[in-house]
């Protein structure tokens, strides 16, 4: 039965199932929502998780949502609530091609130092 096999999942995975509509029948979302409101989690925490999960989400999905221009629908969050979630995830982002460019010069300088050698 489903719900006794969702009944042993963290809140995390309960989220995922009910965030991602596309990835689930709409009974999985459906007896996921109903266990996550039997464990009556206080509202800030299911705040964080659900803000946690959908971080996470944009953050290895970054690069495909810009490309497609995807936009996210989330049951809990609102549009201005996920804005800051993708500002986040878009700074990593940018410092990640910074040092990998770095990264790149320093690798360039050194075989190009050698290679005067």
């Amino acid at each position: 039965m489903l719900k006794d096999r969702f009944s042993t999942y963290n809140s995390d995975k309960l989220i995922e199932i009910i965030e991602l509509p596309d990835a689930y029948t709409n009974e999985a979302r459906e007896i996921a929502e109903e266990i996550l409101l039997e464990r009556n989690l206080h509202p800030n925490s299911l705040d964080k998780l659900v803000k946690d999960f959908w971080y996470n989400y944009i953050k290895e999905n970054f690069r495909h949502l810009l490309k497609t221009g995807e936009r996210i629908q989330s049951k809990y969050l609102s549009q201005e609530e996920l804005k800051p979630l993708f500002q986040r995830a878009y700074n990593r982002y940018k410092h990640r091609q910074e040092l990998f460019e770095s990264d790149l010069q320093l690798y360039w300088g050194a075989a190009l130092e050698n290679d005067v050698r």
